[in-house]
């Protein structure tokens, strides 16, 4: 009897749990998994950081451009400057060139200003911009 008991133990100790090879087929499957939901979380929050450096970038641009003619007089030129140590903007205004049918009256003393403002950030090897431009009326004193 204590021969056909160790048997009856022994098949069922060969039963339960699971073997060494399903136990390694399992965390390698769990490994692959982990590594591909981070990659996408890791991916989700540059991208995230992307849009916020962008946003940033379009505030200052548009800060820049309700300055000009404002602030000082509306001429032509060239301005820089940075902010946050990160960004860095040019505004250039120029005289418009505007290719329309109907010029504007020679009585009137308007002259169409182009104003164009680029923020630049990013790493100089792969640095991104963002161009902003629009036009402003300069009235031209005699």
């Amino acid at each position: 009897m204590s021969k056909s008991r160790r048997a009856d133990s022994f098949s069922f100790a060969k039963e339960s749990g699971f073997s060494l090879l399903e136990v390694l087929v399992a965390f390698t499957i769990l490994a692959f998994s982990l590594s591909i939901v981070l990659k996408i979380f890791s991916s989700g929050l540059n991208v995230a950081g992307l849009a916020d450096d962008y946003t940033h970038a379009v505030q200052i641009a548009h800060s820049q451009l309700a300055k000009v003619g404002v602030e000082e007089e509306l001429e032509e030129g060239e301005e820089t400057g940075e902010e946050e140590g990160r960004f860095r903007w040019t505004v250039k205004t120029f005289p418009a060139n505007l290719e329309t049918e109907e010029s504007l009256p020679d009585s009137a003393n308007i002259i169409p200003m182009q104003i164009e403002v680029t923020v630049t950030w990013g790493k100089s090897d792969k640095p991104r911009n963002l161009t902003l431009t629009t036009l402003k009326l300069k009235s031209e004193r005699q």
